[in-house]
């Protein structure tokens, strides 16, 4: 699995334990910028918005940084006596995101995800005294807003498609990233032009299918021609000439992933199935 930069942040956090910003009726599902129909974040001042002193939110509300990354901005935190009392609070950000434990590239191995293999994906959040500890206190998130927590809750990574910025003290997102598994609008940007063609290539098979090869743990990567074992079996079967050896102890233990029976199999090449091609005059594929 190839390797990139992302935020890592951590903190002792003497005993705090994070719960998920998930529920069913969640305000908001998806961070800002990725979902078109998600509401912009609260506002300068208002609770869970961006603050710089106490004095710049409700009466009674601190400004506080988030518990995993003190050097992060600060937003309008509420009292609070148990977690449960959060849940407004929560809902000013992000509920949750689901991403699949492991990361798998085409041609690759599969690894671990940024946030330690944890599925579900969210700032995370407590009801705690301020610096640390149990009980009463104070509404405040794990990790800075397009973060999420690790599963040993003491780091956080930047959400897909989004990057630490210059300050270190926030995720942004990043325009120079081709593709990820979060995409604005949810609108897939890979196409025959801006494709890479190279597995498909190999093996002397096409499916038109267009998507992100996540080449790196926090589910971002490059756009290439993507191949479902459905597809490989069916372009395999009109393919005369094509010898497939699989590797049938790594298939067994691949646990009904169809993404990891890829990786078990090796092919002759014979006659290629028809290679997508770029409409003329919009650019030029890989």
């Amino acid at each position: 699995m190839i390797s990139r930069l992302i935020l890592r942040l951590s903190l002792v956090l003497g005993g705090i334990s994070l719960a998920n910003c998930s529920s069913p009726d969640s305000a908001r599902t998806t961070p800002t910028g990725i979902d078109s129909g998600a509401a912009g974040g609260p506002a300068r001042g208002a609770l869970g918005g961006p603050c710089d002193q106490d004095t710049d939110c409700p009466r009674g509300d601190r400004c506080l940084p988030p518990i995993n990354a003190q050097s992060a901005a600060k937003y309008c935190a509420s009292a609070c006596s148990s977690d449960s009392d959060c849940k407004t609070f929560a809902d000013t950000s992000y509920a949750s995101i689901s991403v699949p434990a492991q990361v798998f590239s085409q041609g690759g191995t599969p690894g671990n995800n940024a946030w330690g293999g944890a599925t579900e994906l969210s700032r995370g959040y407590a009801c705690a005294p301020i610096g640390g500890g149990q009980g009463s206190g104070f509404c405040q998130f794990g990790c800075p807003e397009y973060a999420a927590v690790a599963a040993d809750g003491k780091s956080c990574a930047c959400l897909p498609h989004y990057s630490i910025n210059a300050g270190k003290t926030a995720c942004e997102y990043d325009a120079s990233i081709q593709c990820a598994i979060l995409e604005k609008n949810g609108k897939n940007p890979c196409d025959a032009c801006n494709s890479d063609f190279s597995f498909t290539d190999q093996l002397s098979c096409h499916s038109g299918i267009f998507g992100c090869n996540y080449e790196y743990s926090d589910f971002t990567g490059e756009c290439a021609e993507y191949l479902p074992m459905s597809v490989f079996n069916q372009c395999v079967a009109a393919s005369q000439g094509i010898t497939v050896n699989c590797n049938q102890q790594c298939i067994d233990n691949c646990d009904l992933d169809e993404t990891c029976f890829e990786g078990c199999c090796t092919t002759t090449p014979g006659p290629s199935s028809p290679k997508p091609v770029c409409p003329s005059g919009t650019g030029g594929a890989n």
